[in-house]
């Protein structure tokens, strides 16, 4: 069995990843990430792949998931599916309910 970094390739191979790439910033970002992945046995820093790797496990392990930044607080929030549909089912209550006291 493939573990660590490597284990990534299946995921991408399949387009499971979704990288944004419309601006600058996030061009620069892509950019870094996959040079990094394509020197990765031969350069000494694998910061950007490591992290990819853990937003992986956390995403695996709340059976899906969004990581999404946030940049307000300057962190990644990480929200697995079932967290979505709660939010969602929250919200919809709420709007109910907001618009039955109107």
């Amino acid at each position: 069995m493939i573990t660590g970094i490597p284990a990534l390739q299946y995921t991408f191979e399949k387009g499971l990843f979704e990288f944004p790439y419309y601006d600058d910033y996030s061009k620069e970002f892509v950019n870094a990430l996959f040079a990094e992945l394509k020197m990765l046995s031969k350069s000494p820093h694998d910061d950007f792949a490591d992290a990819l790797l853990r937003a992986e496990l956390v995403i695996r392990a709340t059976e899906g998931g969004i990581v999404e930044y946030d940049s307000a607080f300057n962190i990644y929030k990480i929200m697995s599916r079932k967290k979505q549909e709660q939010n969602r089912s929250q919200k919809a209550i709420s709007e109910r309910l907001s618009g039955l006291l109107r």
